[in-house]
């Protein structure tokens, strides 16, 4: 998660609202300091906060979090089955038997 689009996010959400860093705070019973540092990128808040950021700024937890996507996965190629020696070559066993 970028914290500084995170940060930056959340600061519109607040601004939308028309509220201050303090009444957030208030709300969510943690310091205007520790909402600053959201907004400012330094910080995220506790995972245990956000269902009630997400409730305070009318949205929805799952969309409002601005995440980058994951790659999409490299597609694994089967490879062809070759055996590990040639018919011409001998292989010993662990009992020094060899096999050609």
């Amino acid at each position: 998660m970028d914290m500084e689009k995170t940060g930056t996010y959340l600061a519109s959400l607040r601004r939308g609202r028309d509220m201050t860093q303090q009444q957030v705070a208030d709300i969510l019973g943690v310091s205007n300091k520790t909402v600053s540092k959201w907004e400012s990128g330094a910080g995220l808040p506790d995972i245990a906060a956000l269902p009630a950021l997400a409730a305070l700024y009318g949205v929805t937890q799952t969309t409002s979090w601005p995440v980058r996507r994951a790659p999409e996965p490299v597609p694994i190629h089967r490879r062809r089955w070759r055996p590990i020696w040639s018919a011409g070559e001998a292989c010993a066993s662990a009992s020094g038997t060899v096999w050609q």
